[in-house]
């Protein structure tokens, strides 16, 4: 009854009423609808602002919005991990203050152009760490207009690029030693020719002249001047040493306090060690990381006129994360760090540079040839240097094998290219024994002639291979074989001793034949046995090598 009472009353409303009635009701709809719209469209924000929220917390990449002078108005958490700072902490701070001084003009030009023009580049810088560390950035910026078309804001976008500038620091480095490896690896073999001969001749000479001839000073010093010369020899070897050199598993531990006390003896200086217990052994060429070590202790050593050498040696892990220029992977890590007064910048960046050296008389070569050799383990030397303060040098090993067990014997002092098997007393000798000399270099076999005689050997001498082998077979028909064969590996335009050994092992499978290079890289000096030498001897020679080779070559296998 009441409801058909009301649209009785409605009916009988006026036209003009009826209509604000309705019009009413459809604004009531209009409101309904926008605010059912305004609630999805919140509903949508609140969404995108917890998915902006999420990727801005998860990204690694840098993300700020910065005002128009240049103060942080927010960022996002990937500060903390990139830079060591909480969003908290860079909030209102001046966002080119933490820039290197170095890079802040091309900084601010890129920030003003931004201003004016709206227009973002890409641009490459350093930001400190939290830590006091330089990081790269490589950074991205747009421009954020207000309704009128000002500069209200920027969003800046970057990028940690750390690694990838070390990788390409490295990569300049190893180009470097790529470049100086080519031309060492012939200038050594000369070199040590010349060296062969100063030294041979002038152990002749002392010979003929005795202990007491006047002359004796001047020849020591002309020994002494030829024994460095051969000591720079030895250093462009190992800067032109391959990466497939012969290898064994070493005792790491062992090496580097026999080469600390070694270079430390005689000094102001004393080693200090903190070596990780089970260090485990390293797949190395013995030789010349020995020498890459020794190198850089020595430049400790000589950095200061007292104080201590601390040398430690772990295993470390490198993962995407380190801001290293290595592989992923396990490295023997070795650090030596001195107390001498460190290096200026610009000693610092070229101090792997041939021949550049800060200290007088000294060679340039130490650095060049250390990193050269671990870089062909697989490794690379970082340098960290504070005027006043000293240097630390931490040379990565790469290791090949985990479960390498530590332990193992490091070779002697003394560096030789024969196995030492026999004493260091002379052979008891009846009749003077047989040895056929072959090189190419006339003067190489007059002078290493004129040694083995010396030494109580009978000396037949061959130029090249050739003739080697006709005088082989000549002795042998006639009775009287050769006790000892040295043979020169590579003779230019003839038969080298590579060839000549195969040729003599088949006519005398008991041949003693001793190998003999100044390229101490070269296969058959690393491995004599594998190419069928029972010894091997490098140039430049000296007399005790040279006895210990032939000894070596005697207590070998019976000739045929």
């Amino acid at each position: 009854m009441h409801m058909q009472e009301v649209t009785s009353n409605t009916s009988r409303l006026s036209s003009p009423a009826t209509r604000i009635v309705q019009e009413q009701a459809s604004m009531i709809a209009q409101l309904q609808d926008e605010l059912e719209r305004y609630r999805q469209e919140e509903a949508e924000w609140a969404r995108n602002k917890l998915f902006f929220r999420i990727i801005a917390g998860n990204v690694t990449d840098l993300i700020a919005i910065i005002d128009r002078h240049g103060h942080r108005v927010w960022n996002n958490p990937a500060y903390f991990s990139i830079l060591g700072l909480t969003p908290d902490e860079m909030e209102g701070t001046y966002s080119l203050g933490d820039v290197h001084p170095d890079d802040q003009a091309r900084v601010i030009e890129a920030f003003n152009t931004l201003v004016e023009t709206g227009q973002g580049q890409r641009v490459e810088y350093r930001m400190q760490h939290k830590n006091g560390s330089w990081v790269y950035l490589e950074s991205q910026s747009t421009a954020v207009l207000d309704e009128s078309g000002a500069f209200e804001c920027m969003v800046l976008i970057a990028r940690d690029i750390t690694k990838r500038k070390m990788m390409e620091a490295e990569l300049i480095k190893a180009k470097k030693i790529e470049s100086i490896s080519v031309l060492a690896d012939g200038v050594a073999k000369e070199v040590a020719e010349v060296i062969t001969k100063i030294l041979g001749y002038s152990t002749v000479i002392k010979s003929i002249v005795g202990p007491n001839h006047p002359a004796n000073p001047r020849i020591f010093d002309m020994e002494r001047a030829a024994n460095h010369g051969r000591e720079v020899v030895e250093r462009l070897v190992a800067i032109s040493q391959r990466e497939d050199a012969p290898r064994r598993p070493v005792n790491m531990a062992n090496m580097l306090r026999d080469v600390a006390n070694d270079t430390c003896r005689g000094s102001r200086a004393r080693p200090e060690f903190m070596i990780a217990e089970g260090l485990p052994m390293a797949d190395v060429e013995p030789l010349s990381m020995r020498h890459a070590i020794g190198s850089i202790i020595t430049n400790a050593v000589q950095s200061m006129n007292e104080g201590v050498v601390r040398i430690t040696a772990d295993v470390c892990g490198v993962t995407p994360d380190n801001r290293l220029p290595l592989e992923q992977g396990n490295y023997l890590r070795i650090r030596v760090r001195d107390q001498g007064h460190g290096m200026d910048p610009e000693t610092l960046h070229r101090a792997f540079e041939p021949y550049f050296t800060s200290r007088p008389g000294g060679h340039g070569l130490g650095l060049t040839t250390a990193l050269s050799v671990v870089q062909n383990h697989q490794g690379t030397i970082l340098l960290d240097s504070n005027e006043g303060v000293g240097t630390t040098v931490s040379i990565y090993i790469r290791l090949l094998q985990k479960d390498i067990r530590a332990g193992g014997s490091v070779l002697s002092n003394s560096v030789s290219a024969v196995d030492g098997k026999s004493g260091s007393q002379p052979l008891s000798l009846g009749d003077k024994p047989r040895v056929l000399l072959m090189d190419d270099d006339p003067l190489i076999l007059d002078v290493v002639g004129q040694m083995l005689e010396m030494l109580g050997y009978q000396v037949k001498k061959a130029k090249g291979g050739a003739q080697a082998i006709a005088l082989f077979t000549k002795a042998r028909t006639a009775g009287t074989p050769f006790d000892a064969v040295v043979l020169d590996l590579i003779i230019p335009n003839g038969v080298g001793g590579q060839d000549a050994v195969h040729t003599l092992r088949k006519m005398a499978p008991g041949v003693r034949c001793i190998a003999s290079s100044g390229y101490l890289d070269h296969p058959a000096m690393r491995d004599y046995r594998s190419f069928g030498f029972v010894a091997a001897i490098p140039k430049p020679y000296k007399l005790e090598e040279l006895r210990k080779a032939l000894e070596t070559a005697m207590a070998g296998a019976a000739s045929g």
